[in-house]
């Protein structure tokens, strides 16, 4: 008696977990693969803005780079490191993006036959869910980037704005270089500039 009640308790434990995997995980799924569709194109739509904001730092950074003082040159040495960790981060994300197929569940047919018939398609929606939460890691990381970026050329135009102000307060005394002149007067009233 105690034996067919446990092969009755084991008949129905295959039978749940039949119906489980039969109905309930193939119409997850499907779920699972139009939710990672949506996730997509958002996450290509937050990619394509990060990568205008980087070319706009990049197009930012370009007069900056002409500066021949220390300071100009190490800030741009700086904001060029960050912007090269942003753009980084914007390759693997792209590739990341790439990486992700996307099947189409149709919805003609019950997820179940969807699946007996493309058995590949469960391996990639599942992949796919990986990417995704990977490709929300990434972004949070390019968002950092862009704003060390902007912090690096934000530095980068404090630092105008002080040899600006440097020279309002010295006109003749100070080029827009941000190189002080020394002015000396001979005995014939001319001058002579000496670039330090």
């Amino acid at each position: 008696m105690i034996a067919v009640q446990w092969v009755l308790s084991l008949l129905l434990v295959v039978a749940i977990i039949f119906v489980l995997l039969l109905f309930f995980v193939p119409a997850w799924l499907e779920r699972q693969s139009r939710a990672n569709v949506k996730q997509r194109q958002t996450l290509a739509e937050d990619i394509q803005t990060q990568e205008r904001a980087a070319r706009a730092l990049e197009r930012a950074l370009i007069p900056y780079a002409r500066g021949r003082s220390a300071h100009f040159v190490a800030g741009t040495a700086a904001a060029r490191e960050r912007l090269d960790a942003l753009l980084d981060g914007l390759a693997a994300a792209g590739s990341t993006l790439a990486a992700m197929r996307c099947p189409t569940v149709h919805d003609y047919l019950l997820p179940i036959q969807h699946f007996w018939l493309a058995p590949r398609d469960a391996a990639a929606i599942w992949g796919d869910t990986r990417r995704a939460a990977r490709l929300r890691g990434q972004l949070r990381r390019i968002t950092a980037d862009s704003a060390a970026a902007e912090a690096a050329l934000a530095a980068l135009a404090s630092l105008c704005l002080l040899y600006t102000s440097d020279a309002a307060d010295e006109r003749s005394s100070v080029d827009l270089g941000g190189r002080r002149i020394l002015t000396t007067k001979t005995q014939s009233e001319n001058t002579q500039l000496r670039h330090i």
